[in-house]
């Protein structure tokens, strides 16, 4: 997948014309930005270098992981 095609995956435009990046994409980067991304799925959220997952985010994680 190029990556205009993963952009297309890994981001959107909310209604104020902001773009957005999905939590997926956020827990692929692997570290907080520190930046207020409305899909952050780090905890706590909103700082700068944590890589420490939400625990929301684990357990989703881990129930998709069952299903592979």
């Amino acid at each position: 997948m190029d990556l205009t095609e993963r952009l297309k995956i890994d981001r959107y435009l909310d209604p104020n014309g902001n773009v957005v990046f999905t939590e997926r994409f956020l827990v692929q980067r692997g570290v907080c930005c520190g930046l207020g991304c409305t899909n952050c799925p780090y905890d706590p959220r909103h700082e700068a270098g944590n890589k420490e997952l939400s625990d929301d985010v684990k357990r989703s994680i881990k129930t998709l992981n069952g299903f592979c």
